[in-house]
């Protein structure tokens, strides 16, 4: 579970990039197109935390796709996520996997 103070974090426009994976004319062009919130402190543009979240949660693509098993094993489902191998019948939790990334980053 999010610990509640998180969702009052704000990043600095280089921590949104570093976070992200993406250089600094690709958030601008995100933020310009309305794609992903900032708020305005003094001079200071920031990212809010729960931003990055929905950001990262809406562009999560899951594909479901029909696997073919081993003549052995019955036809079932897999779910390939961008190009990964198949994780047959587990939840994505993409906030899960954003706060994982945030460890990796600030740890």
């Amino acid at each position: 579970m999010e610990n509640p103070t998180e969702s009052f974090k704000l990043y600095s426009l280089n921590n949104a990039c570093k976070m992200l994976g993406i250089g600094r004319a690709t958030l601008h062009q995100l933020i310009n197109q309305g794609t992903i919130g900032t708020i305005q402190l003094g001079s200071k543009e920031k990212i809010p935390h729960q931003e990055l979240v929905r950001y990262i949660f809406e562009n999560t693509k899951c594909e479901r796709r029909e696997s073919l098993f081993s003549s052995t094993s019955k036809p079932g489902i897999s779910y390939f996520i961008n190009g990964q191998e198949p994780q047959t019948d587990k939840h994505f939790d993409s906030v899960k996997l954003f706060e994982s990334l945030l460890e990796k980053t600030n740890g």
